[in-house]
């Protein structure tokens, strides 16, 4: 049976579900957000993109993936069917977006989840690699009381490879590992744990401090250059359920290079689709335990967006703000 997009994510949450992780559903449309699912379980947050095709979304979607993962300290995933050349194979990981970003099918997913079956082969340059256990591998070779030479020679490898195997320093392609496999009667792959990915914030530092774009609410420009006297950072998203990532700078020999973090909404109307922003903001607040904050015109706005659970930032008291040190008070007296 071929599921439509709504139906794969529905079936995603539930595998989930089933692996012990609370989710919010972020939407189902697929280019309505940079993400549509985001997981939960204790020291795990993954934060996934449902797509047919996985080279089809756009770089500025997977810069806020990557963002908003780094922030959390999770793990961001592509799940879909196919790249721009064939369809994704099981038990398979490919990395998109400087390597930030991992990219599988929905059956190699769903085995992670419901099974703990790790994937073992990582797409690169147009082949797949495998990572050898090189201690079990020469450990099984002197148990057969085989010289690398002699297993060289069986295996039709050089006995150079035989050694950089054993020794870590070599992956192998598939077609080698099922000949060492076979040949020893034993597996030697190494599984590649995706919940150890790690984002690496200097390959994407250089793209922070971007402005809003003219698809924002009229204030965000004037936001932005309040952001930008007060000596903020801010990231400006397109497709989030927030439109802007604000921290304080800091050295890159920091944790994480990110200090006080903080996810802010704009709230200029009463519009219903800007509400249903606001309370999935609420959502992932309580649910990621981050600060977060709506930035909003008046006292009435104010009222509206604290019924829904989230603090407010009225635009006067911000523009009083004269420094990041005074920023983080201001945030913090809100909470």
């Amino acid at each position: 049976m071929v599921l439509n997009l709504q139906q794969e994510i529905e079936f995603i949450e539930q595998s989930f579900h089933k692996a012990g992780f609370d989710t919010i559903n972020c939407g189902h449309e697929n280019k309505s957000c940079s993400f549509n699912i985001l997981a939960f379980r204790p020291e795990k947050f993954v934060i996934t993109k449902v797509t047919d095709n996985i080279d089809s979304i756009p770089n500025d979607y997977l810069l806020e993936m990557s963002l908003i993962a780094h922030l959390i300290n999770g793990l961001p995933l592509l799940v879909g069917h196919s790249n721009r050349r064939s369809h994704l194979q099981d038990n398979a990981i490919y990395m998109r977006f400087h390597s930030q970003i991992i990219a599988l099918n929905f059956t190699t997913l769903n085995k992670i989840l419901t099974n703990n079956i790790l994937p073992y082969k990582l797409a690169r340059r147009g082949q797949f690699i495998v990572k050898i256990d090189g201690s079990k591998m020469r450990n099984k070779r002197e148990d057969m009381s085989l010289s690398r030479k002699e297993l060289s020679q069986m295996l039709d490898l050089s006995k150079k490879s035989i050694a950089e195997y054993e020794r870590g320093n070599m992956n192998a392609n598939v077609n080698n590992l099922k000949k060492i496999e076979q040949k020893l009667s034993i597996r030697v792959r190494l599984p590649l744990d995706i919940f150890n990915h790690k984002i690496k914030y200097e390959k994407i530092n250089n793209l922070l401090n971007n402005k809003p774009d003219n698809k924002k609410p009229y204030i965000a420009d004037e936001i932005s250059e309040i952001l930008e006297e007060i000596g903020l950072n801010q990231f400006w998203t397109k497709k989030s359920p927030f439109d802007v990532l604000i921290n304080i700078p800091v050295s890159s020999e920091s944790k994480n290079g990110w200090l006080f973090p903080i996810i802010s909404s704009i709230f200029p109307s009463e519009e219903q689709e800007v509400i249903a922003r606001i309370k999935l903001l609420s959502r992932m607040l309580s649910f990621l335990k981050i600060n977060g904050t709506v930035i909003v015109e008046g006292k009435s706005n104010a009222k509206k967006c604290q019924k829904a659970g989230v603090p407010t930032i009225e635009h006067k008291e911000l523009k009083e703000v004269k420094n990041p040190k005074e920023f983080k008070k201001l945030v913090q007296k809100k909470m």
